[in-house]
């Protein structure tokens, strides 16, 4: 049974790679990268990952300096293991502390992006304030039944010691965690071995950052969609912002990755609104908004001529 922080389960894609189909096993307790035989299911490799705590980001393959290596986002670090053995090879440290997001390729870097909870923008309350609201009974500690149905899903994940109770040591501990992470867009040059987080950062950008979607390159830019329908713009060679947190006007959560194609962007909102902008620019300038009135959680595909579009209950394909 798989356990993860915050009770969501896995919200992982498997990768095929070659002969290889590699998946994302982080998990609360026993994480793990996983190959297994594309065609038997036979493992075959599985590197443990001791550090990492729950992460959502889907693997990638990265054709570093003419090595194929699995690029892994995880919890506090961004790690390249070998595809054929699953050796560890390189690490970038000072990324967030909970990963949602899939790096992305683009001008022979690689661009991870990532926002968690509990920093700047959104610090946690105090102990002092968490526990006026939630401890009804006013006992020290909080039980399930003592917060709100939205928090619950978080609950685990704060009950560090699994003992059913969130205690004040069980705050602090996530809070210390938490303080070991930046929220942050980061650019990596390939070649890099070992802990590479200052050897081979080419840039970093700390505005505008997604939480579940995405970035994606495009025509020489990194686009970041943020909570709230604010859109960020930056130079993917030197991170030199064109713009940072325009309004796109459709509010709301994001939990699709935008696509782009035929100089445009399509972003779609987790409340079924989907904008189409203008690539480029130093302002996103929207083409088309259309309300689809019910959630939108995938990530739209392109295929050919064709856009697809899913829904909570319908699939939708677009084309000239």
């Amino acid at each position: 049974m798989v356990e993860t922080d915050g009770g969501f389960g896995s919200g992982t894609s498997p990768l095929i790679a070659g002969n290889l189909v590699i998946l994302n096993r982080d998990q609360a307790r026993n994480s793990s990268l996983l190959a297994v035989n594309l065609e038997t299911g036979r493992k075959a490799w599985e590197t443990a990952r001791p550090e990492a705590r729950t992460s959502y980001g889907t693997p990638i393959v990265w054709a570093n300096n003419g090595s194929k290596e699995v690029v892994m986002p995880g919890a506090l670090l961004l790690k390249g293991y070998d595809l054929t053995t699953g050796e560890e090879r390189w690490s970038v440290s000072r990324v967030a502390h909970v990963a949602c997001t899939t790096p992305v390729l683009g001008d022979g870097l690689l661009f991870f992006a990532a926002w968690g909870p509990g920093k700047g923008d959104s610090p946690w309350p105090s102990w002092k304030d968490f526990a006026d609201k939630y401890d009804k009974n006013g006992d020290g500690s909080i039980t399930p039944d003592e917060l709100e149905p939205a928090m619950r899903g978080f609950y685990k994940a704060i009950d560090s010691d699994h003992d059913g109770r969130v205690t004040e040591k069980d705050f602090e501990l996530l809070a210390s965690y938490t303080a070991k992470g930046e929220n942050a867009l980061i650019a990596v040059k390939p070649g890099g071995r070992g802990e590479i987080t200052d050897s081979h950062a080419a840039w970093k950008a700390n505005r505008g950052l997604p939480y579940v979607s995405s970035p994606v390159f495009y025509q020489g830019r990194i686009y970041l969609i943020k909570d709230g329908g604010m859109v960020s713009c930056f130079d993917a060679k030197n991170g030199t912002p064109f713009y940072t947190q325009e309004r796109l006007g459709a509010i709301g959560s994001y939990h699709a990755s935008p696509v782009a194609a035929d100089g445009r962007i399509y972003a779609a909102s987790l409340d079924g609104k989907v904008t189409v902008f203008k690539a480029g620019g130093e302002r996103p300038e929207v083409l088309h908004q259309t309300e689809f009135h019910e959630r939108i959680a995938a990530t739209p595909a392109l295929v050919g001529p064709r856009l697809y579009v899913r829904t909570q209950t319908k699939l939708y394909a677009f084309g000239k």
